[in-house]
């Protein structure tokens, strides 16, 4: 996918996506220590999210999964840390081989990004999903990626002679026959429109991690967030831990996840990541319009009185619109410095 070609750390939607995921974990580290675990992802050649997460939390044992021989000697150049490992294997090979690979780091708990982009592989995704879904001990987390932009699902082939609701029903018969028995008995071809079809995807991830827990009785494998964002191509991500049938409150209480406004308590909330682009003064004007100009209960809501004195948008409605997406994840917003090295 053309994504793939632009860097980690240029794309904003992707980089609020990622300092989310911090945040989330951040929560769970009240509740058990993110620096013991085994982290583990598809690196790429810039490894960008192996230095986040070492930032974060100092975690010192870390693999990275890389089928591509080219990259993986990319990154045997590029590795940031000593204590980061790369191995030129696929996601498969991993989960095939997984309790061997922890017993090599000493059994830890382990924090797994399943990070995929090709979205002609949905059913083997999912399958891989739940596989290492049904390996989880108490207290590991997983997180997938997956491709949601409902076009690539044939490749965009759009006729022009082609009306809407032919198109969904196109789409949806071409993703059932692809993902079979993950695709929800109850799916519509309203739910392949661009808005909708994340929605339906998480549903089968849902399915898939129902699946995986048939077997452990005494666990379920609770969302902790879900994440919708477009930099190129619409992604969804989902990252769940696997926790104690009866732990879930205690666990949710302490880490504050029951109240955060980002977190994902159920398989049906999705966060939309949409934040514009904005020049420095543009983002330094909103900034000082939170809280003094914004609901105090709804950060992300302008007063009706607020007059902006910035122009994001063509239209008044979208211009408001622009600067409450923006107010709301400003936190986790990027922000970019011309460096010379």
């Amino acid at each position: 996918m053309s994504g793939e070609k632009i860097p980690y750390h240029l794309r904003p939607n992707k980089f609020v996506e990622r300092a989310l995921f911090i945040d989330a974990l951040a929560h769970v580290n009240r509740y058990s220590p993110i620096s013991e675990y085994l982290y583990v992802s598809f690196a790429g050649p810039y490894l960008e999210d192996f230095k986040v997460i070492h930032a974060a939390f100092g975690n010192r044992k870390m693999l990275s999964l890389e089928q591509s021989d080219w990259v993986y000697q990319r990154q045997q150049f590029n590795v940031p840390y000593g204590c980061v490992q790369c191995t030129n294997k696929t996601s498969q090979q991993f989960i095939t081989d997984y309790t061997d690979t922890l017993d090599t780091f000493g059994n830890p708990r382990a924090l797994i990004w399943l990070d995929y982009a090709a979205a002609d592989k949905i059913r083997e995704q999912l399958t891989e999903f739940e596989a290492l879904v049904a390996k989880l001990k108490q207290l590991d987390i997983l997180k997938i990626t997956v491709n949601a932009n409902p076009s690539s699902i044939d490749g965009g082939n759009d006729a022009d002679y082609e009306a809407e609701d032919e198109r969904w029903n196109r789409r949806l018969q071409t993703l059932r026959e692809r993902v079979g028995d993950y695709l929800p008995n109850d799916a519509t071809a309203e739910q392949m429109k661009h808005s909708a079809y994340p929605s339906l995807l998480l549903r089968a991830i849902h399915k898939a991690a129902t699946n995986a827990m048939v077997g452990a009785s005494h666990l379920v494998f609770h969302p902790l967030a879900a994440y919708v964002y477009e930099d190129t191509h619409q992604m969804l991500t989902l990252t769940g831990i696997a926790l104690g049938r009866r732990d879930v409150e205690h666990f949710l209480e302490v880490t504050g996840l029951n109240t955060d406004e980002f977190a994902t308590n159920n398989w049906s909330d999705i966060v939309r990541i949409n934040v514009p682009y904005l020049s420095p003064r543009e983002k330094f004007y909103l900034d000082g319009l939170i809280f003094r100009q914004t609901q105090k209960n709804n950060r992300s809501k302008l007063k009706k009185s607020t007059k902006l004195k910035v122009t994001l948008a063509p239209t008044a409605a979208a211009n408001k619109d622009l600067a409450e997406r923006y107010i709301r994840f400003y936190r986790y917003y990027p922000h970019y410095h011309r460096i010379h090295y």
